[in-house]
């Protein structure tokens, strides 16, 4: 993956829920490629039935132009099935977002 001058790209992560280590290797991973500290999205759970406002308001920041790229430790954490996380990763690319995807 390309590295990126810090402060000319910004980034978000987003978690469906709170883990730590996962917070902390995900905001590693941004800042050794050239983002500065990224802001950090989380849910209260990953199910069909958890809310989903820190999504909704990712994806409103993506689309305000506030970032350009959403970090995540695994694609089925933005739905509870592939095809539901596919529509959010379309959703955050016609903003003009890009979605990483960490290995766990």
């Amino acid at each position: 993956m390309a590295s990126y001058a810090a402060g000319t790209h910004s980034a978000a992560v987003y978690l469906c829920r709170d883990l730590l280590d996962l917070r902390s290797a995900l905001t590693e991973y941004a800042l050794d490629n050239g983002f500065s500290v990224p802001a950090v999205y989380v849910d209260s759970g990953c199910g069909a039935a958890a809310g989903r406002s820190a999504l909704g308001s990712l994806v409103g920041a993506v689309e305000q132009g506030l970032y350009d790229t959403v970090i995540v430790p695994a694609m089925p954490v933005t739905g509870t099935d592939h095809g539901g996380a596919g529509a959010v990763v379309r959703r955050l690319r016609a903003a003009g977002g890009r979605v990483v995807e960490i290995p766990q």
